[in-house]
């Protein structure tokens, strides 16, 4: 509903609470994706240090995109309908919702990537005429905002999980006045998820060695690394998922945390 404004602390707290209390849900539905992509990164790695590749992190990343879309669609559709009702398809599977979200995505991406030249080039501009000083305290600012209209956008993507439609500008006008709202919600989330990395980052930076031939630690850093990413999908999946449900769906009628999904 327009005018509607998006309680962010709501969100953000049901966000965790909602991976915490049903993490052996999440478990199940993640842990033969997280294997074979992990299997997936230590062959890039491999190759891209004999040099046979120079994209290692693009191919990675469309196979990553693919192998985790019925876990998210999943996890959409165990937020927005109930993680006790069990007519919700809530296993690894790939159905008509998948090809759905997919089609949405795609549309979604070409925005994206859009948006993101047309950005670049603003600011290579705006970095000639305005001084450097100024544009370090725009660029953030105008950043998230930026990300707070692109969500607005995505709301057709739990839409599509559970087997509905919503034009980008019904999306849009549902949420006329929250643009800052979800960009300081994605933030706020985003910070446990930047902390976490960065840790990670730093162990395994202190954990490489001096030699130039890959060991197994090198590929056990890259399977510690990929762990944080698969930990925060279903965070930010369960608030765009939040979102939807606080302007056009009512609560599910049965509780999260009871762990009875199969």
């Amino acid at each position: 509903m327009a005018g509607t404004k998006v309680d962010i602390l709501e969100i953000s707290v049901e966000s965790y609470r909602t991976l915490l209390e049903n993490f052996p849900v999440y478990f199940r539905l993640v842990r033969w994706p997280f294997l074979f992509l992990a299997g997936v990164a230590c062959l890039l790695t491999a190759l891209d240090h004999a040099g046979l590749t120079l994209a290692a992190a693009w191919v990675f990343l469309a196979i990553d995109v693919m192998v985790m879309l019925p876990v998210v669609t999943a996890w959409h559709r165990l937020v927005l309908l109930g993680f006790g009702n069990p007519t919700v398809r809530s296993d690894y599977s790939f159905g008509w919702e998948e090809w759905l979200y997919i089609k949405c995505t795609l549309v979604l991406l070409a925005i994206y990537a859009a948006g993101g030249f047309a950005y670049y080039f603003a600011v290579d501009w705006a970095l000639r005429v305005v001084p450097s000083a100024i544009m370090g305290l725009l660029v953030l600012p105008v950043w998230l905002g930026l990300m707070g209209l692109f969500a607005r956008l995505c709301l057709t993507l739990p839409a599509a999980a559970i087997g509905r439609t919503l034009s980008m500008a019904d999306g849009f006008t549902a949420t006329v006045g929250n643009t800052w709202r979800i960009a300081l919600l994605y933030l706020l989330i985003s910070l446990p998820a930047g902390f976490l990395s960065l840790l990670f980052i730093a162990m395994t930076d202190s954990a490489e060695g001096d030699t130039e031939a890959l060991s197994l630690a090198d590929f056990l850093q890259v399977i510690v690394g990929m762990t944080p990413g698969f930990l925060f999908v279903p965070i930010y999946v369960a608030a765009l998922s939040l979102i939807y449900r606080q302007l056009f769906l009512a609560p599910p009628p049965a509780p999260a945390g009871n762990g009875t999904v199969s």
